[in-house]
C-alpha cells in the first residue's frame, strides 16, 4: 500500500507543473470483466480479469512558429492480481508537429499495431485467447510497443494519403536478443469512408493489407498478414464489422491463422476463431459489455471457448 501512494504522489508531483505549462490533461480506463462461463485448454475459466486497464498523462504545448509539441505517457493499472505497485509500462512518447507533419520519439506503438488495431472491435476485451490486446486472427504484432523509436508521419498528401516511417534504433544488436533495428514504413489512403493501408516491418518481413469501411452506424473490416507475428509461411485474415442502434452496439469477428512454425500458444496459434458481443453505454463514459468468443485452435492448450461481461469506465 505503501509503495502504491508513493507512486502517486511521484506522479502527481511531476503533473502538477506540466499542468501549469501546457494543454494537459489526464486520462485513462478501468477495464475489466467477468468471465461467467467457458473453458480453455481443457481447463474451466471464471473470476474477475484486466483487460488492459491504464492511466496517462498527455498534453501540447502552445504554437510557436507554427510548430506545437506534444507529449504522451501511459502505464498500465493491475486491478486483478495487486502485485507490485499496481503500474506496468505502456508507452511514452513526445514530439513535434507542423505543416511538415509529425515526427515523435520514445516508446510507441507501430503503424503495423494500429492498422490492425483500429479494425477490431473487440481490441483489449476477454475476446480471443487472452484477456487483452488483439482478437484471435491478428497475429501478436497488433500488439505491444517498439522501444527507441523514431518515427514520422506526413501531413495529408492529395487530401486522402499520408506515409509513414518508424524507424527503430537499438544500439544491442545481437541477432535474437530483440535488439536489431528495424523500420515500418507505410501508406494509408483514407477518404469518404474508406481507410486502406499498407505496412511493412524489415528485418521480420511482415506485411499487413488492411481495409475499413464506416458510413452511419455501420463499420466494416479486414486485415490481412503475410509473416504474420513475424514467423515466416505464416498468414493471418480478420474480417469484423458492427452495428450501432443508439447506445447499443453489436459486434462480430472472425478469424484465421495459419502456417508452419506457430507458437502453441497466444496470438500466432494456428486455427479459427470468432466472437459476438454486445457494448452498452449507460452513462456518457461507462459501457458494458457480452461477449462470447471461441477459438477452435490446433494446439490444444490455445482451445478457448468462453462467454464474459465487462465494464469499461473511462476518466
Amino acid at each position: 500500500m505503501k509503495k502504491i501512494l508513493l507512486s502517486a504522489a511521484i506522479a502527481a508531483s511531476f503533473m502538477a507543473p506540466m499542468a501549469a505549462m501546457a494543454d494537459t490533461k489526464v486520462y485513462g480506463a478501468i477495464r475489466t470483466s467477468a468471465l461467467i462461463a467457458g473453458e480453455q485448454g481443457g481447463a474451466d475459466l471464471g473470476g474477475l480479469v484486466n483487460n488492459a486497464s491504464r492511466l496517462g498523462v498527455k498534453g501540447s504545448y502552445g504554437d510557436e512558429g507554427g510548430l506545437t509539441g506534444f507529449f504522451n505517457v501511459q502505464g498500465g493499472l493491475d486491478t486483478d492480481t495487486g502485485g507490485g505497485t499496481g503500474f506496468t509500462s505502456r508507452f511514452a512518447m513526445a514530439g513535434v508537429k507542423g505543416g511538415f507533419g509529425t515526427v515523435l520519439v520514445g516508446r510507441a506503438s507501430s503503424p503495423y499495431k494500429m492498422a490492425g488495431l483500429k479494425l477490431d472491435p473487440f481490441y483489449d476485451t476477454s475476446a480471443g485467447t487472452k484477456n487483452g490486446g488483439s482478437n484471435f486472427g491478428l497475429s501478436s504484432l497488433t500488439n505491444g510497443w517498439l522501444n527507441n523509436v523514431v518515427g514520422y508521419v506526413s501531413p495529408k498528401l492529395g487530401g486522402a494519403f499520408t506515409i509513414n516511417l518508424v524507424a527503430v534504433l537499438n544500439k544491442d544488436d545481437t541477432p535474437g536478443a530483440g535488439g536489431d533495428n528495424l523500420f515500418n514504413p507505410g501508406v494509408t489512403y483514407s477518404s469518404n469512408g474508406i481507410t486502406a493501408a499498407v505496412q511493412h516491418i524489415t528485418e521480420l518481413e511482415a506485411t499487413r493489407l488492411s481495409l475499413g469501411y464506416k458510413a452511419g452506424p455501420m463499420s466494416a473490416g479486414v486485415s490481412y498478414e503475410d509473416n504474420a507475428g513475424g514467423i515466416d509461411g505464416a498468414d493471418a485474415v480478420y474480417l469484423a464489422g458492427s452495428y450501432k442502434m443508439g447506445k447499443s452496439t453489436l459486434a462480430a469477428s472472425y478469424g484465421e491463422i495459419d502456417g508452419t512454425g506457430l507458437g502453441a500458444t497466444g496470438f500466432n496459434t494456428q486455427g479459427t476463431g470468432f466472437s459476438l458481443g454486445l457494448f452498452q453505454k449507460i452513462a456518457p463514459k461507462t459501457t458494458v459489455t457480452a461477449i462470447y468468443s471461441d477459438v477452435d485452435a490446433d494446439a490444444n492448450s490455445a482451445d478457448r471457448d468462453q462467454f464474459s461481461v465487462g465494464l469499461i469506465q473511462k476518466f
